[in-house]
C-alpha cells in the first residue's frame, strides 16, 4: 500500500469539508472554522466578565444563548461532513479506506464500500464499528483510487462451478460502475467491457463471455440505467 493521502479519518473529514463549496463561494470548512473561532472567543469574553461585580443573570443568559446558537451551527456542519464522507467512501469511486481487522494483523486491509453504508464510524478512535459495536477495523487511513481496486474471486463449488462463480463479481462491479457513471450506453458494449474486466481482475480463470453477462445480468442492467439515468460518461460502444 502507497503512502495515504489521508492518515486517519478525521484528515478525510477535515479535506472534504474544506473542499465542499457553499451558494455563497464559501466553504463548510471556512463555515466550521467561524463557528469555532465565535465560540472560543465568547468563551475568553466570559471568563473576562465572571471576575467583574457587575456581572449580571441577563449577561449569563445571552452568553448561553451565543453559545448555544454556535454550537448548533458546528454540529450541523458536522453531519453535513459526516454523511458526504460516507457518501463518498460508500460509492467507491474516488477514495478507499484502508484498516486493520483484528489486533493482530500486522497490515491493513482494504475496507469494502458496502461496509461504510452499514457501521459506526468512531472519529475519536479512528475506527469504524459494527451496530452491535464489535470493531470491524481499526488505524484507519484513505486513499485516492484511479482504477477499481482488485477483487477476490468467490469461492467456487459443484453447484456454481467456473463462469457461473464469476457473475456475482461481475455483478458487483457492474453496479460499481452505475454509481461512478462509467457504465456502457449499450448492455452489448458493457457486457463485452465487463468480459474483459474480468479476465484481467482473474486471471487463470474461466470469465464469462459477454453473451453469458448480457443473459444474466440484463434486468440489472435495464435497473440500473433507470436508477442512474444521468450515465454514462463513456461514449456509445
Amino acid at each position: 500500500m502507497t503512502k495515504p493521502e489521508w492518515p486517519t479519518v478525521n484528515d478525510l473529514l477535515n479535506s472534504l469539508l474544506n473542499a465542499s463549496k457553499l451558494v455563497d463561494g464559501t466553504t463548510l470548512g471556512e463555515k466550521m472554522n467561524r463557528a469555532e473561532e465565535g465560540i472560543y472567543i465568547e468563551d475568553c469574553f466570559h471568563i473576562d466578565s465572571l471576575h467583574y461585580e457587575g456581572y449580571t443573570l441577563e449577561e449569563e443568559k445571552r452568553h448561553q444563548a451565543n453559545i448555544g446558537i454556535m454550537n448548533d451551527l458546528r454540529n450541523e456542519i458536522l453531519n453535513q461532513g459526516y454523511s458526504l464522507l460516507r457518501n463518498v467512501l460508500t460509492s467507491g469511486c474516488d477514495i478507499v479506506g484502508y484498516g486493520f481487522p483484528n489486533p493482530q494483523s500486522k497490515e491493513r486491509e482494504m475496507i469494502p464500500p458496502s461496509v461504510w453504508a452499514f457501521s459506526n464510524i468512531d472519529y475519536e478512535k479512528n475506527a469504524v464499528y459494527d451496530y452491535q459495536k464489535n470493531i470491524l477495523y481499526a488505524g484507519l487511513v484513505f486513499s485516492l483510487i484511479t482504477s477499481p481496486p482488485p477483487m477476490t474471486p468467490p469461492e467456487t463449488g459443484a453447484s456454481f462451478p467456473g463462469r457461473r462463480s464469476l457473475i456475482a463479481a461481475v455483478k458487483q462491479e457492474m453496479e460499481r460502475r452505475a454509481k461512478c457513471k462509467e457504465m456502457i450506453l449499450t448492455l452489448e458494449g458493457e457486457a463485452r467491457y465487463l468480459s474483459e474486466w474480468a479476465e484481467v481482475q482473474f486471471p487463470g480463470k474461466q470469465t464469462p463471455t459477454p453473451k453469458t453477462i448480457e443473459n444474466a445480468l440484463r434486468n440489472l442492467y435495464r435497473e440500473l440505467k433507470n436508477t442512474h439515468p444521468s450515465f454514462p460518461r463513456n461514449n456509445r460502444v
